[in-house]
């Protein structure tokens, strides 16, 4: 991955640690404001994916070298986290997005019953890097019903895709087909259904938008 392709990915996910890691690099050939292919720049993957702390971090980096944030308005249409939609309204500072933030204590149901991507995703990377520590994300709660199933009632595909994977694994090809049938009756949009019956492919969600490339901005 090229170096705009790691920042994007640090941003995305919340790794904060390996973000800083990256910025810090002597020998970087991309800046902390530079976009990534789909023109995206890391504050702005940091406030789409809801990750106040990787937000913070940036903002200092922008303050450190006399540079606006550019974006927010993108920021607050797309941003999960309330607290940090809060920031980018202009209603509260950073250190309170920070301060305030629960998502990142949900747990998988309630974070697949609110489409909270990002904290599906740390759940499905915390199972596979300590599965002694951390619980897998594909059991059933005390109402019978699996995050997945969350995911597809609110027709939440990016949490169905994230979700997908982790399931297949964990589960037998019986117990895996029973899921997406139960998955099927609840699921209400075209995406969510097309997903279900396989005429829509998870990569065409993602696929980055026709045209698109990265455009390098030089600091003021």
């Amino acid at each position: 991955m090229s170096t705009a392709s790691l920042l994007a990915h640090a941003a995305k996910t919340g790794d904060l640690d390996t973000l800083r890691q990256l910025v810090e690099r002597s020998d970087n050939d991309v800046q902390f404001y530079d976009p990534d292919a789909f023109n995206t720049t890391p504050f702005q993957h940091a406030c789409h994916n809801g990750h106040p702390r990787v937000a913070q971090y940036l903002l200092q980096l922008y303050k450190q070298h006399d540079m606006d944030v550019t974006g927010l308005d993108v920021c607050q249409r797309k941003c999960p986290n309330p607290e940090l939609v809060k920031f980018v309204q202009g209603k509260q500072t950073i250190d309170d997005s920070v301060a305030r933030d629960t998502i990142a204590n949900l747990s998988v149901w309630d974070a697949a019953k609110g489409g909270h991507v990002t904290r599906l995703r740390d759940l499905v990377q915390l199972r596979k890097m300590a599965p002694c520590q951390n619980p897998p994300v594909h059991l059933a709660d005390a109402d019978n019903h699996t995050a997945l199933y969350y995911a597809c009632l609110g027709n939440h595909v990016e949490g169905f895709a994230v979700l997908v994977p982790a399931f297949k694994a964990a589960m037998d090809d019986a117990e895996y087909a029973v899921e997406m049938e139960v998955c099927r009756k609840v699921a209400t949009t075209p995406t969510a259904i097309g997903l279900l019956d396989g005429s829509l492919m998870m990569r065409d969600l993602f696929a980055p938008p026709a045209g698109s490339k990265s455009t390098k901005k030089n600091a003021k």
